[in-house]
């Protein structure tokens, strides 16, 4: 039980925001077939559509916000790690 509690202290807004958006996105999907089983095709069709859209860019826009995150934090590692060189020689 701790090690989960921990976890989730671990998570930030950002994966939850993410999580919760997909979620419902997912769910929303089930909707459009829904419709189309109901003989509703073109609602259905466009439902689908831009329920896929916003499942693409929501992890895209995630995993960018991730490489620049992780990209900085190395940057910010390399660039102490040659301050405290500079300091020992």
């Amino acid at each position: 039980m701790g090690a989960r509690t921990s976890r989730n202290n671990k998570r930030t807004f950002t994966k939850r925001a993410v999580k919760v958006i997909l979620f419902i996105a997912l769910l929303d999907l089930q909707f459009s077939y829904m419709l189309a089983f109901l003989g509703r095709e073109q609602i259905a069709e466009s439902l689908s559509s831009d329920i896929t859209q916003v499942i693409i860019g929501t992890i895209l826009g995630y995993l960018a916000k991730a490489f620049f995150e992780t990209r900085e934090e190395e940057r910010l590692k390399a660039k102490k790690g040659l301050d405290e060189n500079e300091n020992v020689n």
